[in-house]
């Protein structure tokens, strides 16, 4: 199964901390195309996050785990992944991420599309889908890294950072439910594994930030407390239904608290 690529991740993370810290000490007037970077980065970070999301729905209909609701969050994703795609029809036009965002695009496409088609007890059908959105992933960050880079927005990179640990909510749980399935076991084990260590490091990482309020500090809290429960949920080694149920509800739940955290750092700029 694919493993994180973690190299390229820490390089921006640690160019949002530098630049933030710049930019928290000498305010500088935003320049008008950085509002439709930020906006761009907005929507494909959303999308990195979106196929993670539909994959762990598409793994809890394979498992029966929650089924009802998987669905129901399934169709609303979907849609959304949609629209996003739609929204960034800009990104057509413009020289530098153009052909990248071509290519993951039409890859974005037919992902939905085999999301759609997949029929919940297809296990190998299952397996592509969670490779390809894997993929996807790359994808999409290489043409946010591009936009990131020329945009040279510091704020922009920090919330990078939060959308990637949104990001390693649902690839947790996809890898997590695969396990406990027994597909590849030891792979997608080593997995989990591998991003419950990310996951700290972005964490701690985020907790540096320069980029402070009340409210992000109120919102902290409670990100570390529902990551302990998720980070428990996650290292369950018995086979249960309960465990399954536990590992998808701390991941949407660490999502939620995350995506809230989220707002408030773009509050905070």
């Amino acid at each position: 199964m694919h493993r994180i690529d973690t190299g390229r991740r820490w390089v921006l993370i640690a160019l949002a901390t530098t630049s933030s810290i710049a930019a928290a000490q000498t305010p500088v007037a935003k320049p008008a195309e950085a509002v439709d970077a930020r906006g761009q980065l907005a929507r494909l970070n959303r999308l990195s996050v979106l196929s993670d999301r539909i994959t762990r729905c598409a793994v809890q209909r394979h498992l029966g785990v929650l089924t009802s609701q998987a669905e129901k969050v399934l169709a609303g994703v979907l849609r959304e992944a949609r629209t996003l795609i739609d929204e960034l029809s800009p990104l057509d036009k413009s020289n530098s991420p153009r052909a990248g965002w071509a290519n993951a695009r039409t890859a974005y496409r037919s992902y939905l599309q085999a999301a759609e088609k997949l029929d919940p007890k297809d296990r190998e059908g299952l397996v592509r889908l969670a490779k390809e959105a894997d993929d996807l992933d790359e994808k999409v960050t290489a043409v946010s890294d591009q936009i990131l880079k020329e945009s040279g927005n510091p704020a922009a990179a920090i919330l990078n950072v939060t959308t990637e640990m949104q990001r390693l909510t649902q690839h947790l749980a996809v890898h997590f439910l695969l396990a406990r399935a027994g597909v590849d076991e030891k792979a997608n084990a080593e997995e989990v594994t591998t991003a419950r260590g990310s996951f700290t490091k972005l964490l701690a990482e985020l907790k540096a930030s320069p980029i402070q309020s009340p409210a992000i500090a109120s919102q902290m809290q409670l990100l570390e407390g529902q990551w302990i429960f998720m980070n428990s949920a996650l290292g369950a080694t018995v086979r249960s239904q309960q465990s399954l149920e536990a590992a998808s509800t701390t991941s949407e739940r660490t999502l939620e608290v995350l995506s809230q955290l989220q707002t408030q750092f773009e509050s905070a700029r």
